[in-house]
């Protein structure tokens, strides 16, 4: 929660852009007190909903249905981890860099990984296939990908992607229970 708090809910608090849904899952057994708590952490700063799921499967169809039935031509999906945080200019960029592309993806280049145990800061500037990446494609009644529908290293064939050379605009905590970590010693 304390990574939560001040990093992720703070970074999405504090977007010069707030014309976007924040979609937060959490697991069907999380406590009340938990579920709270992240209310408490993002109250009046942003919309936002908390949808609880059982599994990625879930989440995956939920996102995906949620897509197919906005009233807007385009959807664009972005992803945030729960420990991490996001620059104040990111879904402005996000949105200023879309075009009317059916499954362009959106990768900002430019952030940082800070070793929470170590304490070692690390500056990426041209951090190509990130896990920050987002997805524009346009609404279809089914069949949309989202942004969970791949792996961030490997985009879908169809897609296009336009790297966005945004200095800080994206910040990972690297800790022992995250993937990131694990695979600094090759391909993950």
């Amino acid at each position: 929660m304390p990574l939560f708090t001040h990093y992720c809910a703070s970074s999405l608090a504090g977007q010069t852009n707030k014309d976007f849904t924040w979609l937060i899952y959490t697991d069907v057994h999380t406590p009340e007190i938990i579920l709270q708590k992240i209310k408490n952490a993002i109250v009046g700063s942003v919309r936002f909903i908390i949808v609880p799921v059982e599994n990625f499967d879930a989440l995956l169809s939920d996102l995906r249905s949620r897509c197919e039935t906005v009233l807007t031509p385009f959807v664009i999906t972005s992803r945030l981890d729960n420990d991490d945080g996001i620059s104040k200019d990111y879904i402005q960029t996000i949105q200023q860099h879309f075009e009317p592309t059916d499954n362009l993806v959106i990768n900002l280049l430019g952030g940082v990984n800070y070793n929470l145990k170590e304490h070692i800061l690390t500056y990426h500037r041209h951090s190509l296939r990130n896990s920050f990446c987002s997805i524009a494609e346009q609404r279809k009644e089914s069949g949309m990908i989202t942004v969970m529908g791949f792996n961030h290293l490997h985009p879908p064939p169809n897609s296009f992607t336009k790297n966005i050379p945004l200095p800080f605009a994206f910040w990972m905590n690297l800790h022992h229970q995250n993937a990131a970590i694990r695979n600094n010693r090759g391909i993950p």
